[in-house]
């Protein structure tokens, strides 16, 4: 029997990490998303949404397309980062807010096209060292399949990190961005047949 002068254990729960927590629901993400991704690939997207936590600045505080001309225009060094930003930025409003674009001026396919044009380029940008190469590879990667890791994101973001509230219309819109059996269960079980629109429409 524990005396009464033994202090309480700390709680088990406190004990992970927002790393390992983001870790684990990434590879999760991926898992169920159907979407391969490099040890390096993992890793950027945890320490991107662990730069949300703690972002530098009011998240979208100004519109990304000036900041892509304005990293366009930069000198080489203050160019990779403002172009980071603007990726980093562009994922994270299409795979994590993307409801947010149904109040905006321009669409998701603006967004992506923001988002592949500055990880490409800084895809374009390494140098010969192994570690910028490596990146490279990992900004290419986000380029050609950005679509798939936002998909990624919205799994991790609707799923995990704020589920509740969610009405059936937000349930459908969310399967329409990022697809999901256990998503799609959940509105067959509500009545509603999940079917995508016709590729014919517009």
């Amino acid at each position: 029997m524990r005396s009464g002068s033994e202090p309480p254990r700390p709680a088990t729960v406190c004990r992970e990490t927002p790393t390992a927590l983001f870790r684990s629901l990434v590879q999760s993400a991926l898992i169920r998303q159907g979407v391969a991704a490099s040890e390096l690939g993992e890793f950027y997207l945890v320490r991107l949404l662990e730069n949300l936590l703690r972002p530098p600045e009011p998240f979208m505080a100004r519109p990304l397309g000036v900041r892509y001309l304005e990293a366009l225009q930069a000198p080489p060094a203050a160019r990779r980062h403002l172009l980071q930003h603007v990726g980093d930025t562009a994922l994270s409003v299409c795979g994590i807010f993307p409801e947010s674009l149904e109040r905006s001026l321009v669409g998701r396919d603006y967004y992506q096209a923001l988002g592949r044009g500055a990880y490409r380029l800084l895809a374009g940008m390494a140098s010969g060292s192994r570690s910028d190469l490596s990146f490279a590879e990992v900004f290419e990667d986000l380029a050609r399949r950005f679509p798939a890791f936002s998909a990624v994101l919205t799994e991790i973001a609707f799923d995990r990190i704020f589920p509740d509230g969610v009405t059936l219309v937000g349930l459908y819109r969310r399967w329409r961005i990022a697809g999901s059996a256990a998503r799609a269960a959940r509105m067959i079980a509500a009545g509603v047949i999940p079917t995508a629109p016709s590729a014919t429409q517009h």
